[in-house]
């Protein structure tokens, strides 16, 4: 799917041009959030992103919840919807990681440094 299949199909999402700071490196490619929209998972509001690779094809979405503190509940809300799973990670920083069929679902956890991060994409 490309950017501008997605923004077709998606109420709400809109371009976006990310900066430097957005880009996602990971295993020697960038990943860029190039559609963004409003979303709200299990009644938590944030913000999700749709990155897609150097060939504009969607690789995966990430989700931000707006209120930070509100971590916790979205972590409860995806164990309801995917099983309980135990935590990963160092210090206060927790990692969730669940599969559905094959796309992994992630959460990082970390009220320390202010990061409550979900990600979807194919395994």
């Amino acid at each position: 799917m490309s950017p501008d299949e997605a923004q077709e199909v998606l109420d709400g999402s809109s371009s976006h041009s990310p900066n430097a700071s957005e880009v996602f490196q990971y295993d020697g490619s960038a990943y860029l959030p190039l559609v963004k929209l409003e979303h709200a998972i299990q009644g938590v509001p944030g913000e999700a992103a749709l990155l897609f690779d150097a060939d504009e094809s969607l690789q995966f979405v990430t989700f931000s919840p707006l209120d930070l503190t509100q971590c916790d509940a979205l972590t409860a809300a995806l164990m309801e919807a995917h099983g309980t799973v135990e935590s990963s990670g160092f210090g206060s920083t927790a990692i969730y990681n669940w599969m559905d069929g094959d796309t992994v679902i992630r959460l990082t956890n970390s009220a320390d440094i202010k990061i409550c991060n979900l990600s979807y994409g194919a395994q």
